[in-house]
């Protein structure tokens, strides 16, 4: 689940700022969320674009990237924005707080359009947003890049092998 009805109703709250939400990807709730829009007076700012390939360039374009997802892993979309200099605001939920700290996005409850709305109108009034864009890019890089995971897998591998040479070997004794 998403979340992205909770962000609707936080947008919704947001009129008075500039703003226009691209949601990327497709699903069942996609009626459902185009209702919501059309029912709140969104849709001339909130645009479905379904399955898309050109997510780098459709990051490069934004100001933030928001994460409402009620329930969540490590998200990829999170990393992602991330290495696409974007702040983040996301969810408590899953791993995210693993990737997002105070330098380079806002955490939320899930499921609460008046602190998702805070959080916006926070980070698009603040002369932060670009500071914690670069914070967020460095965080990416330093934790999330190829070759901090391959070090990290392979380390992993590596004291699985042993473990289970320590087990074989200890089984002949």
């Amino acid at each position: 689940m998403k979340g992205y009805n909770y962000l609707l109703d936080a947008l919704a709250k947001l009129r008075d700022f500039s703003w226009e939400m691209r949601i990327i990807g497709d699903g069942p709730e996609r009626d459902m969320l185009q209702s919501q829009a059309n029912r709140l007076g969104l849709t001339n700012r909130v645009r479905f674009l379904g399955e898309r390939k050109d997510i780098p360039d459709l990051l490069s374009g934004a100001d933030l990237y928001v994460q409402p997802s009620l329930l969540e892993g490590l998200p990829t979309t999170v990393t992602e924005a991330m290495f696409s200099c974007l702040p983040v605001i996301a969810t408590t939920v899953g791993g995210i707080a693993e990737q997002i700290d105070r330098s380079c996005g806002i955490l939320v409850p899930p499921a609460n359009p008046d602190e998702l709305a805070r959080a916006i109108k926070l980070v698009l009034s603040t002369d932060k947003k670009e500071q914690m864009g670069k914070a967020a890019r460095q965080k990416a890089e330093q934790k999330f890049s190829i070759d901090v995971c391959a070090t990290k897998y392979l380390h992993i591998y590596t004291v699985a092998a042993a473990s289970r040479k320590a087990l074989s070997l200890g089984q002949l004794a």
